[in-house]
């Protein structure tokens, strides 16, 4: 009697598209590897627009004093700058930043994660990646993850730190810039610490591994590709302090 042949077993079923979430903490090349095939980037992308936004507009009250201390400091400049300003024109300007800083809390992270999306598939494609732009896109998402655990410190440190030791948002960093005194270093080595804080280095790390398996490329081009998005927003930077200069 002939034999029946076995079925062939069936393929496991790759985790949901939410779990991506929580893996991209500890196992990141195992998430890109399984979605480099079909990427997916909208549930990342519209959880951390959304809980980033929440987290910080929920603490903007706790977030005051920081705000106060970069106003502070940008008044003062523009008295130095132009000494005729009015206390009304001051008034208008506290205004003007208030409302832009509430509309930055709230579509600051998607617009970051739109812009960063070709940058990311424009320095793959340098050093020879294969990713196109929806890869790139999924990878800028799934290395903002991080970023909501960043928002949710970035809040709370107020309520363990005194008023007057938070002298602005440099102060709240984890990473070298909160070391600094905004008021007496140079803009220049407080741009350099602030691009050191701990959630933009995991952020581009995550990058890096999100090049090198969905572009298919070396680890060193891979490296090289992140870190010259992690330089883009440097040089940027430091146009704008050579421009106040």
């Amino acid at each position: 009697m002939t034999a029946i042949p076995e079925p062939p077993p069936l393929s496991p079923e790759p985790p949901a598209a939410w779990e991506d979430l929580l893996e991209i903490f500890y196992a990141p090349s195992a998430v890109f590897e399984r979605r480099k095939a079909a990427p997916q980037f909208w549930l990342a992308f519209a959880v951390v627009s959304i809980l980033v936004a929440v987290i910080l507009f929920a603490g903007k009250g706790l977030l005051q004093p920081a705000f106060d201390s970069e106003f502070a400091r940008g008044m003062t400049q523009a008295m130095k700058a132009n000494p005729q300003l009015t206390p009304d024109q001051l008034e208008k300007g506290r205004s003007i930043g208030t409302a832009f800083a509430t509309i930055a809390m709230l579509v600051g992270a998607p617009v970051a994660m739109l812009l960063l999306g070709p940058v990311i598939w424009l320095c793959g494609k340098i050093v020879g990646a294969a990713e196109d732009i929806n890869a790139a896109w999924m990878i800028a998402a799934l290395a903002y993850v991080p970023k909501i655990v960043g928002a949710v410190l970035l809040v709370v440190q107020p309520l363990v730190m005194p008023p007057e030791a938070v002298k602005g948002f440099a102060s709240l960093a984890i990473g070298p810039a909160r070391f600094l005194d905004p008021d007496t270093s140079s803009k220049l080595l407080m741009l350099v610490a602030t691009r050191l804080d701990l959630f933009t280095i995991w952020s581009t790390v995550i990058i890096g591994i999100g090049l090198k398996v969905t572009g298919k490329v070396s680890a060193a081009k891979a490296w090289t590709a992140a870190t010259v998005v992690w330089l883009i927003p440097a040089l940027i930077g430091l146009i704008g302090v050579l421009r106040a200069q």
